[in-house]
């Protein structure tokens, strides 16, 4: 079983459209997969469906427990090979309640990409990641998508920061 979960800086960065995109990539390429969605949402569980024609389960860590969100994500997973978590807000959003995406990809032990606008930006892209990465030891972010490039040279800067200064 292959999991992954999509989460950003904010919301409006562009998650549920990633999401989607790599819900039809995962179905057209690799067969079923099956959405999840952190939180309450009952919206972009919709799109989910739409896409994979399977139901998106959503984990709620302020409704459910950690042993009742894992025995749901594991439920839904059986038969499976590709799972993905759509996150909610931003990656620390609800931490302060044990609500976040970081404690739902914690809870389950899933790797999340990192969905980072570079609208208007370049250097501070940089230090923006460090502190994400750096916000929590141990944290669940393994890998970064670049958002809103303005053009190749936009991209190669950023890239090459990023190579620079982040292991």
């Amino acid at each position: 079983m292959k999991a992954i979960a999509i989460s950003a800086l904010s919301s409006g960065q562009g998650k549920t459209m990633f999401t989607m995109a790599l819900l039809n990539w995962l179905k057209a390429n690799l067969g079923t997969v099956r959405p999840y969605k952190v939180g309450p949402d009952y919206i972009d569980p919709r799109f989910h469906e739409k896409i994979t024609g399977m139901d998106s389960i959503n984990l709620d860590m302020y409704m459910m427990s950690e042993d009742y969100i894992k025995s749901t994500f594991l439920y839904y997973a059986i038969g499976l090979n590709n799972l993905v978590v759509e996150g909610v807000m931003g990656f620390y959003d609800g931490i302060d309640h044990g609500t976040s995406t970081y404690d739902v990809t914690k809870t389950l032990n899933v790797s999340t990409v990192l969905l980072v606008s570079a609208e208007g930006s370049y250097t501070t892209v940089v230090p923006t990641l460090k502190g994400m990465i750096d916000y929590k030891p141990n944290n669940t972010i393994k890998g970064i998508v670049l958002n809103k490039i303005s053009s190749e040279k936009h991209y190669q800067v950023i890239k090459d920061q990023i190579k620079r200064e982040i292991p």
